[in-house]
């Protein structure tokens, strides 16, 4: 590896990774926000939160990393090669501990700050002990009570990962066996029984559903028979006007409202 690669190696290490994954851990736990689903700023974002990580990475572990990488490609070599436990430990905490530590702390800073106000007035902070009448104690507990304050106002905050209606309806009404009616803009409906053979296209790709049993449909939307022969049928349902999950054993049966009706 040359000096060149060598240094294209580092900047790809530090200046994308621990943003990559500060960024997947934060949207796992609180959520996609709006402003990333563009690319070009969602990029900006991770390289902006590498950047911060890395700052701080070179002011605690500064003399280490120079050590390391400041040479040409043969002395970095040697110095891994020599402190390859050191290396791959670094790696994983700088890479990814870290970032997703720094994450976690972001998306519940607010569940976390509940918590911590919470000890306000209590223990060592209580008024009619030493440390909550001094000075320190008094200024300790009105940060704390700012804190409680923004945390009743934030701490609900949060975007759900769930990114669209369609994925949450097929997450929720799709859940367990059953069937489903889609009516088309042409006024048509359309649909059948789904099991563990069907499947629901989820985002990003266009709602679509695939029904492992196709059924006749009368012009109310009542599921009347199974289609002859049926082997399934993929339903667009990008442009439906309606799409409906129905619980039930067995739609052809009269006790079975709003189906056969």
């Amino acid at each position: 590896m040359t000096a060149l690669n060598v240094a294209q190696f580092t900047v790809l290490v530090t200046c994308v990774i621990p943003g990559v994954v500060y960024q997947a851990v934060r949207a796992r736990l609180a959520g996609e926000a709006p402003q990333n689903r563009d690319t070009t700023n969602k990029v900006l974002r991770a390289l902006a939160a590498s950047v911060v990580l890395a700052s701080i990475y070179l002011i605690v572990f500064g003399r280490t990393i120079v050590t390391a990488l400041g040479g040409d490609a043969a002395q970095t070599r040697r110095w891994v090669s020599q402190h390859a436990r050191l290396t791959g430990a670094l790696a994983l905490l700088l890479l990814f501990a870290v970032p997703a530590l720094a994450a976690i702390l972001a998306a519940r800073r607010w569940q976390i700050g509940a918590r911590v106000s919470a000890y306000r007035y209590r223990g060592p902070l209580d008024p009619d002990r030493r440390l909550g009448r001094a000075l320190a104690g008094r200024a300790v507990n009105r940060l704390l009570t700012w804190v409680e304050a923004r945390s009743e106002t934030r701490s609900g905050l949060q975007y759900d990962p769930t990114p669209t209606a369609w994925d949450w309806a097929v997450d929720h009404g799709a859940s367990s066996e059953g069937y489903v009616r889609v009516l088309g803009k042409d006024g048509q409906w359309k649909g059948g029984a789904f099991g563990r053979n069907s499947y629901f296209t989820t985002y990003p790709e266009l709602p679509a559903i695939y029904v492992e049993q196709a059924w006749q449909l009368d012009d109310d939307g009542r599921l009347r028979s199974v289609q002859d022969a049926s082997r399934g049928a993929w339903i667009p349902c990008a442009e439906a006007l309606t799409v409906e999950f129905i619980a039930g054993n067995d739609p052809s049966r009269d006790d079975q409202p709003g189906i056969m009706g």
